[in-house]
């Protein structure tokens, strides 16, 4: 990764790593010297957990690229028969 993918705030919606696990970003909340981002996480056991972390100083911080995560398409168990 380069850094340039580290120091670029994440948008609400992004899949970022933090603390070596996945999370969505669903806040960001920036301020005049730093930026609060809160995250749900999307790791399995995890789902649901939220964490709330000042982005500039989060080490190890990355955006993941949208291709990430998998497309979700309907399959036959979540269809509705009509």
């Amino acid at each position: 990764m380069t850094s340039a993918t580290a120091e670029r705030l994440p948008d609400d919606g992004d899949l970022v790593a933090i603390r070596g696990q996945r999370w969505v970003v669903s806040n960001v909340d920036p301020g005049e010297t730093s930026t609060l981002v809160t995250l749900q996480s999307v790791e399995d056991g995890r789902y649901g957990e939220t964490l709330d972390v000042i982005w500039e100083i989060e080490p190890g911080r990355r955006v993941l690229p949208s291709g990430s995560l998998p497309d979700v398409t309907p399959t036959a168990s979540t269809r509705r028969s009509g």
